[in-house]
């Protein structure tokens, strides 16, 4: 069964803004955010391997990845050792970034991009409905969750990746940080892995989406804008259409 049905609470964008306040020092904490299926409808934590029905991780290394990596070592400054973890690691990076269905999930460690992730694709015109932005403690995580990198492994994980960010000039301006999951239901599995040591790894808010152009020029305001996250043109000209249509 699903855990769709995670404690989630509403709050305002001003009421957001002072809760992470208090976290804002802390490195402890990764930010997620979701613009939520038809702008008010059920989210879910799910890779964008998991959403396009996939399971199977081992065909998905030795099929998908390597003419994944044929593809993408044609371009400049995208040659990767796919036998090094590490390398592994940036080359998925690098696809997920650019719309290509991988087993990770980007986070970010700050709670202002996330936001600009949640509201980003909303329409400007939706009065009703709610984005979505998690916030998961990982360094709790991290000491109380064996870390499994492999694909493959058998074993149910939800897994820090620091991956290289070879040829990726999007990771250092959104503060990018990656989840590696082999579990479709994530938060089922967080949540499990909570009841066990009595913790909290996870929160979830939901802002309201008609909200929409008072975050986004905040956000602006900021310097958090498609052209910073996005380096080049196509950043350029989404910002400059954010702004001025």
């Amino acid at each position: 069964v699903l855990s769709n049905n995670y404690h989630s609470e509403k709050i305002s964008w001003e009421e957001f803004k002072s809760e992470v306040s208090k976290y804002i020092q802390s490195q402890k904490f990764i930010y997620r955010g979701q613009t939520g299926r038809q702008y008010g409808g059920q989210w879910r934590l799910r890779t964008s391997f998991h959403r396009t029905g996939r399971a199977d991780l081992f065909r998905y290394t030795i099929e998908d990845i390597p003419r994944l990596y044929r593809y993408i070592s044609s371009i400049p400054n995208c040659r990767f050792d796919l036998k090094n973890p590490f390398e592994l690691g940036a080359l998925l990076t690098l696809a997920q970034h650019h719309g290509y269905p991988t087993p990770l999930l980007d986070w970010t460690y700050s709670p202002y991009v996330a936001t600009y992730f949640a509201y980003a694709d909303a329409p400007r015109d939706l009065s009703e409905g709610y984005v979505r932005i998690f916030i998961f403690n990982v360094d709790i995580w991290l000491k109380k969750n064996k870390q499994i990198a492999h694909l493959e492994s058998p074993l149910p994980c939800f897994s820090y990746l620091e991956a290289l960010s070879l040829g990726n000039n999007r990771m250092l301006p959104q503060q990018s940080v990656t989840m590696f999951s082999n579990v479709d239901d994530i938060e089922g599995h967080i949540k499990r892995e909570a009841k066990k040591v009595n913790q909290e790894y996870l929160k979830i808010y939901d802002l309201p989406v008609k909200d929409r152009t008072k975050v986004m020029r905040e956000l602006d305001y900021m310097g958090i804008t498609a052209a910073s996250l996005f380096p080049g043109l196509d950043g350029t000209c989404k910002a400059l259409k954010e702004k001025y249509f």
